[in-house]
Parts: C-alpha cells; structure tokens; sequence
C-alpha cells in the first residue's frame, strides 16, 4: 500500500472481506492517511468492526450503494460509463480493490464490482481453481496484483504502526481462552461468527 504498489493519495479503495486480514488493510489504510474506503462484509459484527477499523462506508455483498458510492466518486463501473466521464467529475483518479476472501469465484466478483481501470489486490489465499474471464478484465483495462511474502520493512512498519498507536487495532482481539481451549477456539474463528482474533494464554 504504497506508491510503488500503485496506491497513493488519488485512489479510492475498497476492502472485500472483513475478516482479520481485511480488518488489518483498512486499519493500515486508515494509518496511512489513505481513502475513502468501502468495506464488503456479509457478517454484521464484522461490518461492525469494519467501521471501528477505519472504514468509510461499510456495506453488505450485493447492496446496490457500492455503485452509487463508486458513482460519486466520478468512477462509474460500466464501461461505456466510464469513458463517457468528465474528467472535472472524478474526485479520485482510480480504484484499488483488495479481495481478502479467498474463495473460487470471489475474483470474477470483485472484477464486476470494480470500476475501469482498477488495480485488484489479492490478498486471500484461495485453495481451489478459480476461473476468471480475461476478455471482461481485458475490456475494463483491470489489473491484478498478487501479494503473499512480506519483507522485513513491511513487519518493522506494521510493528511501528502498533507501538504508535496500540489502541487501533486493539478491539480485533474479540477473546482469550486458555490452552485447553485452543481447539474450540478455532472452531469458533472457522465457523465464521463475531470472532476476529483470539488470544491464547498459557496461564
């Protein structure tokens, strides 16, 4: 989430997935003094936490104010739309979208949700064949980047980020269990409920 990566101060974002990952990409953003960001979330804690996280505007999969939301930023999803635009009615010059979901067919679905000429980043590690449909990204001049590895600048800013301001990310810790516990702790975080991190504490 930086210059070289594409991502500056002109963007718009838009955050798929609020899950502990995409929690922490808003809060980075939010950190970073970048946005305005949409967050995407079926679940309704965590659209909670989304907003806590730093997000705009915090909206369910499929409710129809993401395009309008994309709308008034001068950044219309249609093609025809898009080249029709006047350029004195963009108030941000391009979208980055992150998909932190992970699963087959999220792509293609962040693909038909983004605005042309949008950078998709993928975040989510899917497991599974996924297809995508290059002449559609083709046609809305999308690009797709894929991050996994990290490098040692990215953990000594993530831990600066932390140590400035702890309280930011301080309500994703949602419990703590015991050792004991540890087995239905994450059969709690993987059944997907309100949970986003859970402490283990060895006493």
């Amino acid at each position: 989430m930086n210059a070289e990566a594409g991502a500056d101060e002109t963007c718009a974002f838009a955050v798929f997935g609020c899950g502990p990952v995409g929690l922490f990409v808003i809060a980075r953003l939010k950190a970073l003094g970048l946005g305005p960001s949409l967050a995407i979330e079926p679940n309704a804690a965590r659209r909670e936490m989304a907003s806590r996280m730093g997000a705009d505007v915090v909206l369910a999969p499929g409710d129809p104010g993401t395009e309008g939301w994309w709308n008034d930023l001068g950044l219309p999803l249609g093609l025809s739309d898009a080249m029709a635009q006047a350029p004195e009615l963009r108030t941000r010059s391009r979208a980055v979208l992150f998909d932190c979901v992970g699963k087959p067919g999220m792509l293609m679905a962040i693909a038909e949700a983004a605005p042309v000429a949008a950078t998709i980043v993928v975040v989510g590690t899917c497991m599974e064949p996924d297809a995508v449909e290059p002449a559609f990204m083709l046609q809305k001049s999308l690009q797709l980047r894929f991050v996994f590895a990290y490098t040692p600048a990215d953990f000594a800013a993530a831990f600066e980020m932390i140590r400035v301001d702890p309280d930011r990310l301080r309500p994703m810790v949602t419990g703590c269990v015991a050792m004991t516990e540890v087995d239905r702790a994450f059969a709690a975080l993987g059944a997907g409920g309100s949970d986003v991190k859970i402490m283990v504490s060895p006493t």
